[in-house]
Parts: structure tokens; sequence; C-alpha cells
């Protein structure tokens, strides 16, 4: 399985660092807040994310563009 296989697992670190270097409390507050970050599947005690899933999440943020601002 290659690096860019759309169905490969990723751990909670490789996932906080394809976000930019996120904490893992960040990480956590994403999966809480239900906002639409995919949840993670879990395999004993850890966590993991679809590779495809992560993309998608990325990618709707882009399209939704930067955050409006409050004056």
């Amino acid at each position: 399985m290659s690096d860019n296989d759309e169905s490969a697992l990723m751990p909670a670190n490789a996932v906080c660092q394809l976000l930019g270097g996120i904490s893992d409390m960040t990480l956590w507050r994403l999966v809480k807040k239900q906002d639409g970050f995919p949840c993670p599947v879990y395999v004993g005690r850890r966590r993991f994310w679809r590779r495809s899933a992560v993309n998608a999440w990325i990618d709707a943020q882009a399209e939704r563009g930067p955050p409006a601002k409050v004056a």
C-alpha cells in the first residue's frame, strides 16, 4: 500500500501533520465539534482516519473559504 492510497488508514499523528501540525487536543476538538470532520476508526485504543475522508473534509474547507470577519 502506497502513501497515496485513498483507502489507507492514517494514525492521529499523521492527521495532525496533514492539518498543518495541529495538536492532538485540536484534533480531538475537531472530532467533538461535529461540524463535518470525519470520525475516527478505532483499532483497540488507537484512532485512525481514512485518508479519503480527511482529504474530502480539507477540500470542503477550501470551498467554504475563509471565515467571515466580525466587526
